[in-house]
């Protein structure tokens, strides 16, 4: 559900739109069908996105790293692995 909702969203254009769309899109799933302890929560806090000089982000959460291009362009990987979960 989350792979498909990212992927029929419109193309975000900066590291800001990307991050909402991310949590969007996980606060959208949580609310139609998760229970109280099966919640998956994206970045709630700021002190885990990380602005860099060349206007790209990257944000951690428990189990990925998301690097997110200037232009708005992501990719999902996952921590533990390194293997990539998504790009858009």
């Amino acid at each position: 559900m989350f792979k498909n909702g990212l992927s029929n969203a419109a193309n975000p254009k900066n590291p800001n739109e990307a991050l909402s769309l991310i949590n969007k899109t996980l606060d959208g799933i949580e609310l139609k069908h998760a229970g109280v302890n099966d919640r998956m929560f994206g970045i709630l806090d700021n002190k885990y996105v990380t602005l860099n000089s060349n206007g790209s982000m990257t944000a951690l959460t428990t189990g990925h790293r998301i690097e997110i291009q200037s232009n708005g362009m992501f990719s999902i990987f996952e921590r533990k692995t390194g293997n990539l979960f998504f790009s858009k």
